[in-house]
């Protein structure tokens, strides 16, 4: 993307600075953000109650925010130097907030208070923002409280699309600040979707979301390419990427949903295309969840692999995760059909329903509490190891014959099973350093 004025309603040479320095931003390019209102700053030197100069030293504490952001250094534990402890990036929020208000102030009616009013505005979403981040890298191994999360992130985007409306300077930054703020909210409400086995919803929002990463890595890779240094192109080489850790931890976010997904609604999907088809573009996932089912299904000799899902108590539910006609009438589900089959590998348990019904509701406490639950049925000759992924969905594996409670092979690949499928190593993944 060029730095240079590229938008019709930027005029003045000073706006066509500040369109610069946010199209740096924008890109991923705060460094260059910040020498841009730093040689300004240095040139026109401007007193202490300058608005403009003011703007610029709020702009160039913005950069550096932005950096730590977008890098989520904020996750890290902060240091002390010299018993000097860090500024937290909340803090560095705020104080660029209480500047820009002061700016909105002193030129309220003008252009530059303008941009100090959608720079305090979009500063304040960034500290609900880093709040939001914070919690999400706690979530190991319990799944995140989605719902929750999403209220949140539906207060600060639309409160982010009202008040910060049509300032053509801030346009780049407000842009992929928007994209970010709205491809979190569909991948976290995609998420919920799935824990009601909702196909349609989740797709569409699975969907939308990649949509916008789309357009976010379209900005970025349009940027201005910069003469790196012998070291700097080597370390790119090796790393394969300069991009940040936020941006890149939204891809893997969208990745592991995509694994999630093709899962939950396999049997959904089969139906579209042909059984090679449906394999081959399974391998092409980050995780093939159904190939790696299989093979442990064969290594481990087990009858089979199941993750049912719980409809108790969820009046929407027909019998089926696929879209329905909303005027065809859906006939009521009950009894056993309440827990239908997800997924099953080789086949389906069909005979062991009732035993496997009685389980969950029996052990549901120690479910509910992460334990993987252990049951041998002498009548039946079969072992039963079941483990709740997240509410409504439990992973199952059956068993000929008696096996060990503490079968440590069969309880690791159960419980790394449920992690999985809650993406906890991904949201713990957010801490940088983490492994």
């Amino acid at each position: 993307m060029s730095s240079a004025r590229s938008d019709t309603s930027v005029k003045t040479r000073e706006e066509a600075l500040l369109y610069s320095y946010f199209t740096f931003l924008a890109n991923f390019s705060q460094d260059r953000a910040r020498e841009v209102v730093e040689k300004e700053r240095e040139m026109c030197r401007c007193g202490p109650n300058n608005p403009w100069g003011q703007l610029l030293g709020s702009l160039m504490q913005l950069a550096g925010a932005e950096k730590q952001y977008l890098a989520l250094s904020f996750l890290q534990p902060r240091s002390s130097v010299f018993l000097r402890k860090e500024l937290s990036l909340k803090t560095m929020y705020q104080n660029i907030h209480q500047d820009c208000k002061q700016v909105m102030e002193m030129e309220s009616g003008k252009w530059v208070g303008r941009v100090g009013e959608v720079v305090a505005k979009v500063v304040t979403g960034r500290t609900t923002m880093v709040d939001i981040y914070e919690r999400l890298s706690g979530f190991c191994p319990a799944p995140p409280p989605y719902r929750e999360i999403i209220s949140v992130l539906t207060a600060v985007t639309e409160d982010t699309q009202r008040r910060t409306g049509e300032c053509a300077v801030t346009k780049p930054w407000v842009t992929v600040v928007k994209y970010e703020n709205n491809i979190l909210m569909d991948f976290m409400s995609a998420a919920s979707a799935m824990q009601v086995w909702n196909f349609f919803e989740s797709i569409m929002l699975l969907q939308r979301g990649g949509e916008l990463l789309c357009l976010w890595d379209e900005i970025v890779q349009a940027r201005e390419a910069r003469k790196l240094s012998f070291a700097s192109s080597l370390l790119r080489g090796v790393s394969g990427s300069v991009e940040p850790q936020l941006y890149l931890w939204l891809q893997r976010l969208k990745s592991a949903l995509l694994s999630k997904f093709s899962l939950y609604f396999h049997s959904t999907l089969a139906q579209q295309t042909t059984s090679s088809e449906m394999k081959s573009l399974c391998s092409k996932l980050s995780l093939d969840q159904t190939s790696r089912l299989s093979a442990f299904q064969k290594r481990a000799d087990a009858q089979s692999i199941s993750v049912l899902f719980d409809a108790t108590g969820l009046p929407s539910f027909t019998g089926r995760p696929g879209y329905h006609h909303l005027e065809k009438e859906q006939t009521q589900v009950s009894g056993l059909d309440l827990f239908p089959v997800v997924y099953s590998i080789p086949n389906q348990p069909n005979h062991h329903f009732p035993n496997l019904v009685m389980i969950l509701t029996d052990q549901n406490t120690d479910l509910v509490m992460d334990k993987t639950v252990y049951f041998y049925d002498g009548g039946v000759g079969s072992t039963y190891f079941l483990h709740s992924i997240e509410p409504r969905f439990y992973a199952v594996i059956i068993f000929d014959g008696r096996r060990s409670e503490r079968d440590s092979t069969i309880n690791t690949f159960i419980q790394e099973t449920a992690l999985q499928l809650r993406c906890s190593k991904i949201f713990a993944s957010l801490k940088p350093g983490y492994k």
